[in-house]
């Protein structure tokens, strides 16, 4: 009896847990081939493999943070000799781009150290609290190996488009910036440079990719005011600012020639083009300023809101020529839905005023709705003295966007 039971346990003990994988799947990939899977799950066709083996691949699968969830499953393959096995995986979620911020060496090299350690990595990734972690780590050992060793935080943050995107920067935060200078300017007055800069940048957090978007919004239209469309700013530069917290910034300014405005084409829209040529007011042959045409741009938003047209997109695109320094124009207009105008409404007047009101009120139901009309009809009753004590008065609109109808509340306060 005794050596029944020495055998019986044997044989429990020889048991296999193991069997040669005679076949790999991997289910719901995503952007990833099949062998970059395997390859980061550690596995391969003809290794033992059990339970256990599997668990730790589907770990390692884990702890990139790249996936929402990882499962699988086997079964004895086809020739009895082993086993197939399928890898299940999920997604994270929604993919964010990848942002490199104030960071000791450049962007192609983070991201290219980043790819040699992990092949799984993307420009495109999701924001898992896993990933994050694990890549800031990777990119504190590469600093440190490129003789730059910097402490490393990722977040999920908004760019100045309000898009998100997963940050990696240091984990000190950025300095304030404290004052601002230019070099290389002629064309435009250092001091107005500094006036325009200092209204958006003083006391931001110093990153080079937002201050180049503070130059684009605020020193740009300068340049672009007179003409000077190929101004650029190759190099700005920052260090401690004296005698306060922050940094001194010092951008240098490549101002460019002064183009002329060449031939300008209108496409689109409910204006005969010749219209548009009178409204712009712009010559052929002239300074190329663009306060001028953004000006008449908006002259020609606001002629097609009179007219019924509310929600005009009007597209500018400037071909440059370098050598003749001449911008060509292209202006296309998508003029969208026609409003018409719907109902008055009148509050605050007795039945009398309300009566004159409505006699003087020229828009009829039906017809195309002209934004401006409902203020110019309001001073036009406030300059005349029609009413005595006429206190405040306001216009409102509602726009029903089903019937691309508008009704107009004019409201009267402390008038008889």
């Amino acid at each position: 009896m005794l050596l029944l039971w020495t055998l019986l346990i044997w044989q429990a003990a020889a048991a296999p847990t193991s069997w040669p994988i005679e076949s790999l799947t991997v289910e719901n990939p995503g952007e990833y081939s099949e062998q970059e899977i395997l390859n980061a799950a550690g596995l391969k066709l003809g290794q033992p493999a059990g339970k256990d083996e599997l668990e730790r691949a589907r770990q390692r699968l884990l702890d990139t943070g790249l996936f929402g969830g990882v499962g699988y499953r086997y079964k004895p393959s086809g020739s009895g000799k082993g086993i197939a096995v399928t890898i299940e995986l999920a997604e994270a979620g929604e993919l964010y781009p990848v942002r490199f911020e104030r960071m000791p060496v450049a962007a192609e090299q983070l991201a290219g150290c980043l790819e040699s350690a992990d092949p799984l990595f993307r420009k495109r990734l999701p924001a898992t609290d896993r990933l994050l972690r694990r890549y800031s780590a990777l990119l504190e050992t590469c600093l440190e190996q490129m003789g730059k060793p910097l402490r490393v935080s990722a977040r999920l943050w908004p760019d100045q488009s309000n898009q998100l995107a997963l940050v990696f920067s240091p984990l000190a935060p950025a300095p304030a910036i404290a004052s601002v200078q230019f070099t290389g300017n002629q064309a435009v007055p250092a001091e107005a440079l500094v006036r325009a800069i200092n209204a958006v940048a003083i006391g931001a957090p110093y990153i080079e990719e937002n201050f180049r978007q503070f130059l684009d919004a605020s020193v740009r239209p300068l340049y672009e005011a007179r003409g000077r469309l190929g101004v650029s700013f190759p190099k700005i530069s920052a260090a401690p600012a004296e005698g306060i917290d922050g940094v001194a910034v010092t951008v240098e300014v490549s101002e460019g020639d002064v183009y002329t405005l060449g031939k300008i084409d209108i496409e689109g829209g409910p204006l005969p083009a010749e219209e548009i040529q009178r409204m712009m007011g712009l010559e052929e042959g002239a300074v190329a300023d663009m306060s001028r045409v953004a000006a008449a741009l908006g002259r020609i938003e606001q002629r097609m809101r009179r007219d019924g047209y509310l929600k005009p997109e009007i597209d500018l695109k400037r071909n440059l020529d370098e050598r003749a320094r001449r911008a060509d124009l292209i202006i296309t207009v998508n003029e969208g839905r026609r409003y018409v105008f719907g109902k008055l409404e009148v509050r605050g007047l007795n039945l009398d005023a309300e009566a004159e009101v409505r006699r003087r009120w020229a828009l009829k139901p039906g017809r195309p709705y002209d934004a401006d009309y409902p203020e110019l009809f309001l001073k036009r009753i406030a300059e005349e003295g029609l009413f005595d004590n006429l206190g405040k008065t306001r216009a409102e609109v509602k726009i029903d966007e089903e019937a691309a109808r508008v009704d107009v509340i004019l409201i009267f306060a402390g008038s008889r």
